[in-house]
C-alpha cells in the first residue's frame, strides 16, 4: 500500500505501489502518483495526485487516506 514520507510515489490502481514488474508490463497503462511537500521531518504540508487513465470505460482507484478533492478532470 501506499506509505507517506517519501517525495513522490508511484500506485497502482489498486492503491498497492508500482513494482518493476509493473513498469514492465505493456499492458499496464493506468497509474497514480502521489507528491508530498513538507518542511524537514515534519508532516507534508501538501500533497498532489494525479491519476493517469488513458481509456474511456471507468476504472476505479484507491485513494490513499485523508481529504482529497478534484482540482482537474
Amino acid at each position: 500500500p501506499y506509505i507517506p514520507g517519501g517525495d513522490i510515489a508511484w500506485l497502482r490502481p489498486d492503491g498497492m505501489a508500482m513494482s518493476d514488474h509493473d513498469w514492465d508490463n505493456p499492458w499496464q497503462r493506468s497509474f497514480a502518483y502521489v507528491i508530498e511537500v513538507g518542511e524537514g521531518a515534519a508532516a507534508p504540508g501538501e500533497r498532489l495526485m494525479v491519476l493517469l487513465y488513458p481509456a474511456a470505460t471507468p476504472l476505479a482507484f484507491v485513494l490513499p487516506p485523508g481529504a482529497w478533492r478534484l482540482a482537474l478532470d
